[in-house]
Parts: structure tokens; C-alpha cells; sequence
């Protein structure tokens, strides 16, 4: 969790490490975008509903407030596939592994 709140927000500084990693990065349509909010929004009424119901309002009322996220601007090597797909392209990451990230 220290790891997510260092990097929060910063998400313009990690594409180009993702992508010197082999990461490739797409973009939702509105379409598609749309279709995950309307599968999403049963359970956001649940939740609204339930006991966490005023954490939520909270949330909410905090995302409101923020202004909507710019997008990001991955790297244009970034959209074609790599050579091979287990290829990192030696380049030594500091994101952390699975095997950090939840110390």
C-alpha cells in the first residue's frame, strides 16, 4: 500500500518505465466504458445501501469534488505489441514485484 499512495496520481511518470518494460497501453471506447459503469452500478447501489453506506457517500462526494483525470499520454512505442511477449527489454523496474509489494 506505501507503494500505491507514493505513486498516486503520477501515472504520466510510470507509462514511459511500463512501456520501456514491454507494458502496451489501449484505450476504452465511450461504449465500452459505459458498458462497465452499468455492470458496475448494481453493486455501487448495494454498497450505497449496506453498512458502509456512509464511507461511501463520503467517497463519492470526495470524487465529485476532484477534477476529472486528465488522460494519460502513454508513449507512442507503447501501442505496438513487442517482439516477444515475455520480453522486458532489460530494463530494471522500480515498480515492485508480487513477491514485495505486500510486505
Amino acid at each position: 500500500m506505501a507503494y500505491s499512495t507514493r505513486v498516486a496520481g503520477r501515472d504520466d511518470l510510470l507509462a514511459p518505465e511500463l512501456c520501456a518494460a514491454g507494458v502496451r497501453f489501449s484505450a476504452a471506447p465511450p461504449a465500452a466504458l459505459a458498458g462497465l459503469r452499468s455492470a458496475w452500478r448494481p453493486l455501487d447501489t448495494q454498497l450505497e445501501g449496506g453498512p458502509a453506506a456512509s464511507a461511501i457517500r463520503t467517497i463519492l462526494a470526495l470524487r465529485r469534488r476532484q477534477p476529472a483525470p486528465a488522460a494519460l499520454a502513454a508513449p507512442r512505442d507503447c501501442h505496438r505489441q513487442p517482439a516477444r511477449a515475455d520480453a522486458a527489454h532489460g530494463v530494471r523496474s522500480t515498480l515492485p514485484t508480487a513477491s514485495t509489494a505486500f510486505r
